[in-house]
């Protein structure tokens, strides 16, 4: 039954649930200062790719470690990441702090 109600709210399939789940997602947005102001001495534009873990996704009957979990989330952790500069050059991180 509730299964049958979330799927109604969100989808079956992965790319509708991608439009209709809101709650569940999350965006960061960022822009290059340096085009709005040429002149200052900001750093170039950087992009950087990294994994993102969710601790709260881990099913679990212990009250404990929904709690842990959901305390832990809030922090993020050094993980492996690629960085892309304005100039094309891709730079490799085993752990990005």
């Amino acid at each position: 039954m509730l299964e049958e109600r979330a799927d109604n709210l969100f989808g079956r399939k992965w790319n509708e649930r991608m439009l209709k789940d809101y709650n569940a997602q999350s965006y960061w947005l960022s822009a290059n200062l340096k085009s709005f102001f040429p002149e200052s001495n900001l750093p170039t534009c950087k992009f950087y790719l990294a994994a993102n873990v969710d601790l709260t996704k881990i099913k679990t009957n212990s009250k404990f470690l929904n709690t842990a979990f959901y305390m832990l989330n809030c922090l993020k952790f050094p993980a492996p990441a690629i960085m892309i500069d304005n100039m094309g050059k891709v730079k490799g991180y085993l752990l990005y702090f």
